[in-house]
């Protein structure tokens, strides 16, 4: 994979939370098995389909967004959850998530941001991210990138509307790196020519091992 510093530039910004525990070998310890559930913030399209989305609107928890370019309406600050409590994470292991972004090129630059989400207990996707469902849902981290005008126009397709707003389509994968107790956040996404650009950080400040059952590796 390449990297291209004069492309883009990005930041990684992570809260620790709990406290490591001792370490223990691998091979006779428990399974990693989660004691709390892994998620980020999303917009979905409305999908009368998804229980989720039915029952907010039914009871007016929440209020149906429409895109003003296509008409499309959306729940706007959901979280889906990636793991949840009582899913193991293997001592390597990559979990990726792709991700979706429209954006406008009004600067020059373009601000791009995820934000990661932990609750203590089973979680389920597709709701509010206030809603009680998501009670004790607390943001564990932010992942950002930034990319230059020039490089998004030579790059990126436009999206469909229904104006004269031009609106590109951005698409990625954020990956969650995991060797042993350290995580690393992942990104790639290609050019037109279908080359690579990828970003790693510094490992996170995170206590991983505060994430598992006690003893596990």
């Amino acid at each position: 994979m390449v990297v291209n510093p004069n492309l883009t530039k990005m930041c990684s910004s992570v809260v620790a939370t709990g406290a490591a525990g001792l370490a223990v070998n691998k091979e006779s310890a428990p399974k990693r098995l989660l004691r709390s559930s892994w998620g980020f913030l999303t917009h979905e399209q409305y999908d009368k389909g998804i229980p989720a989305h039915k029952a907010q609107i039914k009871t007016g928890a929440v209020e149906l967004e429409e895109d003003p370019h296509t008409g499309d309406q959306y729940l706007n600050n959901v979280i889906n959850y990636v793991k949840t409590v009582g899913d193991e994470v293997q001592y390597e292991e990559a979990i990726t998530v792709p991700m979706t972004h429209y954006v406008e090129l009004k600067g020059e630059e373009v601000h791009i941001e995820e934000v990661f989400y932990i609750k203590d207990g089973k979680a389920h996707s597709h709701w509010h991210r206030d809603h009680e469902r998501n009670h004790g849902a607390d943001i564990g981290g932010t992942f950002s990138i930034v990319l230059d005008k020039p490089w998004c126009r030579r790059n990126l397709k436009l999206a469909r509307g229904n104006d004269a707003i031009r609106r590109h389509i951005f698409t990625w994968d954020l990956t969650l790196d995991i060797k042993g107790r350290d995580m690393q956040w992942k990104a790639e996404w290609y050019d037109r020519q279908g080359r690579t650009n990828a970003f790693a950080t510094d490992l996170l400040e995170f206590a991983l091992s505060a994430e598992f059952i006690p003893g596990a590796a």
